[in-house]
């Protein structure tokens, strides 16, 4: 049985996971792994003209503290 009210609400769930996921991902390639958990600096004028991207050297972002940093940087973006 078909009931429209469970499709909205499984759509906006499937959206809002899509979304949390995309920022999460973002927030950890940004993440700079120091213990501010300040953002990576954005690209410059010149980077961007180029079509180059920045080098992020020899990152892990697979690594426990930055991916920690990361998700808590995006949990008070998102939910504040």
């Amino acid at each position: 049985m078909y009931s429209a009210a469970s499709a909205v609400l499984l759509n906006e769930l499937l959206k809002g996971a899509i979304s949390l996921s995309i920022a999460f991902r973002n927030s950890v390639h940004a993440h700079t792994g120091g213990p501010g958990g300040d953002y990576a600096p954005l690209p410059s004028k010149d980077e961007l003209e180029d079509g180059r991207r920045p080098s992020t050297g020899d990152v892990n972002v697979w690594e426990s503290q930055r991916m920690q940093g990361a998700a808590k940087k995006m949990f008070t973006e998102v939910f504040r």
